[in-house]
Order: structure tokens, then sequence, then C-alpha cells
């Protein structure tokens, strides 16, 4: 008998196991490899609402600051926002401690079929007492939410500390060309509060406070001349501080021009080692000067502009003021005066209103708190002036051309907070004719300036003192500029900018 053998049988069990446990292998491999996938995408999507968390609270940070910067530039209206309706910039008044107020708003920026974008923001204010009073300082607290359906919503919170700036940056500022034409100019700095950087005087005082004068022997190397621009023309001015352009810009500086510390000036060049005084970060905002709002508590009703009576000329005014140590008379026409009324004194709070409308030939000031609105600007003729009397102030608001010409701005006090003069959009160009001597804080972001003239070409020479922030300045002459350092703390704030921007947890 013979045997049989069936050999494939056995071959076909072991095929079936082997493609069997193929299957296995890659069916696991395959859904490893969708898991990986997957995961790969809640990983990738986390972190893109991550990021987008982040975003959605900086966003609210912005939108802070364009509320309580609604008012930007309105000088002494600047922090009526945390007066006005919350509920008109969609903000709710949480109850808060009797010294702080605290508002909130919660927007929706985006919502897709897997995400929602949200924000919630608050903003926390105290108060604050600065150089030129109480002042209501936010903080901003933004949280940034993403909602979504693969796992728990992302959570990010910014905390901004604010401060308020007065845009003053140093010396002379314009947003597009500088252009020094002129020959022996000097452009330096000093420090009206500091006793040690000043000519000390304890004759006059400004709101309680002493204050001391320009003086070279006295002087520092702080100025800044700069334009948000590309071209500084330098020529062969002497610089004590620094040039700063936009990025990328050019400055041109002739064989005698000087930019440096008080160690370097005069030495012809720019001074670039131990600090580098030839910048490109100029970063200024220019936004246009804003005609404020008459605001005070002796027309509660209906507050307005108090008319300037015009005088026939012939009249003269004799005024005494003092100029350090020494007494001075003085005796000039003058066809409009702003005296002090004792039934409306003003304060620093509660300013009194003035309207000029026609071109102010010339003008004498002796009160304090003063704003006068001059739609159709100023045009003083060679016998005329702008006079300032010690222990008075102005801000002077200016529609048109602010054109000295051959007259004289005698601000008394020699203290450039005491006279501010703002252009309006309508004010294009300010001029100042030969031999001017200006003690004052000007912003005119659409004016040209030129000065033309100027004194003698001892560094002894007064000239400008304060700050300018312009369009673009061109000097034509001997005219020295000294900025007074006190102006950076001093003047009225005009906007609210982060001074420390952080994460938390």
């Amino acid at each position: 008998m013979k045997t049989r053998f069936q050999p494939f049988k056995t071959n076909q069990a072991s095929t079936l196991l082997a493609v069997a446990l193929l299957a296995v292998i890659v069916g696991g491999a395959l859904a490893s490899y969708l898991l990986i996938v997957k995961d790969e995408t809640m990983r990738g999507f986390r972190s893109q609402t991550w990021n987008t968390s982040l975003m959605a609270a900086e966003a609210g940070v912005e939108d802070a600051l364009a509320l309580v910067n609604k008012n930007e530039f309105t000088t002494n209206v600047f922090t009526n926002w945390i007066n006005t309706a919350a509920s008109q910039d969609n903000w709710k008044l949480v109850p808060s401690a009797a010294n702080s107020k605290v508002f909130s708003m919660t927007r929706t920026l985006g919502a897709g079929a897997n995400y929602v974008s949200t924000y919630t923001v608050y903003i926390t204010c105290t108060v604050t007492n600065l150089n030129n009073g109480p002042i209501w300082i936010p903080t901003i607290l933004s949280i940034g939410t993403v909602s979504n359906l693969y796992g728990p919503p992302a959570v990010r919170k910014v905390l901004v500390q604010t401060v308020a700036d007065a845009n003053v940056t140093g010396g002379l500022i314009a947003q597009t060309a500088m252009d020094f034409n002129g020959n022996n100019t000097m452009v330096d700095s000093f420090d009206s509060s500091d006793p040690l950087h000043s000519a000390w005087q304890t004759n006059l005082t400004f709101n309680g406070t002493n204050y001391g004068f320009y003086s070279f022997s006295n002087h520092t190397a702080e100025a800044v001349v700069g334009t948000d621009g590309s071209i500084i023309d330098v020529g062969n001015a002497d610089i004590y501080g620094y040039v700063d352009t936009g990025p990328g810009g050019a400055v041109s500086i002739q064989k005698n021009g000087s930019v440096g510390d008080l160690n370097w000036v005069p030495t012809p060049g720019v001074q670039t080692t131990p600090t580098n005084h030839l910048r490109d970060d100029m970063n200024v905002v220019f936004s246009d000067a804003i005609l404020p709002t008459p605001t005070n508590s002796y027309f509660p009703v209906n507050p307005t502009w108090l008319p300037v009576t015009y005088i026939p000329s012939g009249t003269n005014i004799t005024v005494t003021n003092y100029v350090g140590t020494n007494a001075i008379a003085s005796s000039s026409t003058y066809n409009y005066v702003i005296n002090n009324n004792p039934l409306m004194p003003g304060t620093p709070t509660n300013m009194i209103y003035y309207e000029v409308n026609a071109q102010i030939p010339n003008l004498f000031v002796n009160a304090s708190n003063v704003v006068l609105y001059v739609p159709s600007g100023a045009s003083f003729g060679s016998q005329s002036a702008l006079t300032l009397c010690t222990n008075s102030s102005i801000e002077i608001y200016s529609g048109d051309t602010f054109d000295t010409q051959n007259g004289t701005v005698n601000n008394f006090t020699q203290y450039a907070p005491p006279l501010r003069i703002f252009g309006l959009p309508g004010c294009t160009a300010i001029t100042f004719g030969g031999n001017g001597m200006l003690t004052a804080w000007i912003y005119a972001p659409e004016a040209s300036v030129n000065f033309n003239g100027g004194g003698s070409d001892s560094k002894n020479t007064y000239d400008i003192v304060g700050s300018f922030l312009v369009h673009d300045v061109q000097v034509n002459g001997h005219y020295n500029f000294h900025f007074d350092e006190r102006l950076k703390w001093f003047l009225p704030p005009f906007r609210y900018v982060a001074d420390n921007w952080q994460e938390v947890h």
C-alpha cells in the first residue's frame, strides 16, 4: 500500500497565518500613523489657538489704548475720557475702590466651525500726582481666549502699565526736514529745575516752584535735533547732544559742524564713542493740534470764548518785570490786552478762554492760566510785540500764519512752560525775524518754521529757549537754541503710552 502525502494543506495554513499577521502589522502601522497624524493636527491646532489667544489679548490692549487716548492732544481736557459715559464706547464701569475707577469690555473677534476668539479687557485707573497735579493713570489687563472643540480653551493675559506722555523728545524736532543754513548756530540744553545746570534764581516762581535761567556756563549736552524724515543738514552748527533721523536717514555736516557731548564740541564731526551721537531711530507722533473746548466753573452752563477788546493805537502800557535780580520797566503800545480778572482768577484746573477774531498785531498778557484762540493768526510789525509778564501764563492756538516779522516775543518769565504756542492744521508757517528772543514751547505739526537773522556770534546769546515740534525747520543766521530738559516732565501730557508690556499668568 502506498502512503499519500498532502503537504499543500500545511502550506495553505501557513500562508493564511502569514497574511493575517501581515494584515495585523499593516493595520497597526496604519492606525499608529493615523494616531500620529491626529496628534500632530491637534498639536498644530492647539499651537495656533495658543498664538491666536495672545493676538486677541493684544487686540484688547489696543482697544483700551484707543479709549484712554480718545482726547489725545486736547491738552486741558486730556483726562476727560474718564468722566464721559462709558457706554458710548461699549465699556462698563465696574464697582471699585473710592480712589480708583475700573472699566471693562468683552468683544468677540471671530468664530469658525471649530473655534471662538474673544478678549475681555480691564482698565484700572488710579490717581497719581504729577508736576501738573493729580492725573488718572491707567493700567490695562487684557485676557485673550480662544475656545475650540479639541481641548480646553487657550487663555493668555497681557498686563500693560501706561504713563502720561508729553511728546517732548528734546529740542528741535521736525516731521520732515531740518536745515541749518546759517553760520555760528548752536544747539544745547540745560535743566531749569536743577540749580547745578541752570542759573538759579529765587525771585520768580511758576505755580509756587522756583526755576533757573539758561546759562552757557551751566549747560548740558542732552539736546536732540531730529526728524521723522530722512534729511538733516547740520551745516556748521555746534550741537551739544544728538542728531536723530528716521530709519536709514542721512545727515549732512560741513567741515566746521560738530555733534557730541561737552568734551567733544566744537571738535569737527560727529562723536561716535563712547556714545553714538548720530542716530536713526526717531519716532515721534505728530498728531494735529486740537482746539480745546472751553470749560470752567465761571460759566458752568455755557462755557464760552471771551472776546478780547481792541484798543485803538496810541495807548501805552508800562509794565515792570524782574529778570534775575534786576527790575526793568518797558512802555509799549498794544492793541490787545489780557489782564487778570479778580472775579475770574485762572488756575491750572480752571483756565480762562479768550478769542481774537482778527489777525493780532500785538498782545500784552498780564494774567495766569489763559487760553487764547487766534483763528487768523498773528503778524507783528517792527514796533510791536507779544509780551508775557512775570507770573503770567498762556496757551495760544493759532489757526493761521504766526509771523513775528521784526517784532519781539518777550516772555519776561524766561521760562518755557508759561508760553505755549499751538499751530492748528491751518497754521502752515511760523516765522521769526532778526534778533528774535523767545522762550516758549511750540507744537505746530503742519508749520514750516523759518528763523531769519538772529543774535550775535557769542555763545552767551540767549536767542531761543524751550522746545519745538513742527513740520520742518529752516535756520538762516546766527540763532542759538537751548532745550530745557524740564519740559520732558513738566508739560501737560497729551497721550498715554505703554511703559511696561508683559504677559502674566
